[in-house]
């Protein structure tokens, strides 16, 4: 099977090798099986009422996705609220811009829940687009694990 994201065997890969990388698919596992989309239907998707912040977060999180390889088999396994204390460190982060980060760092990394080396803070507003789509991806998990739980 290609996919976007393979995280069973632990590389990258695309659709279509003729594809450009922008025509990558977004692969979604759920109890009926895989399915790709393409990101050009996703695109299409999304109203056109929707301001770029929104926006932002969305393709913030195909970035997660696509380059960092962040899928929902990697959402699954945080299962101790990871994504949602990442979420937090990256929005304090914006919060507080006049504290210095050697002071971030001391106080907030003890909430982030993973090695320091994926600690990427960027500009206030890149900082609130990262802890934006890290909550989308805390919330598909939890409504992935509410609706597996309610199957029979």
């Amino acid at each position: 099977m290609t996919c976007a994201v393979d995280r069973v065997k632990g590389f990258l890969c695309r659709v279509d090798a003729k594809q450009p990388l922008t025509d990558a698919a977004v692969v979604n596992f759920d109890a009926g099986g895989w399915e790709m989309v393409r990101l050009d239907d996703l695109r299409d998707l999304v109203s056109e009422t929707v301001g770029p912040a929104v926006k932002d977060v969305i393709a913030e999180r195909q970035r997660q996705i696509e380059i960092e390889g962040f899928d929902v088999a990697c959402d699954a396994a945080n299962t101790r609220h990871e994504l949602a204390r990442a979420a937090a460190c990256y929005a304090a982060k914006a919060a507080f811009p006049n504290v210095g980060e050697a002071s971030f760092i001391d106080i907030f990394m003890r909430v982030w829940p993973w090695d320091e080396r994926w600690w990427k803070p960027a500009g206030h507003r890149r900082n609130l687009v990262k802890a934006g789509a890290l909550i989308v991806a805390e919330i598909e998990r939890l409504d992935r694990l509410e609706a597996q739980e309610a199957k029979p």
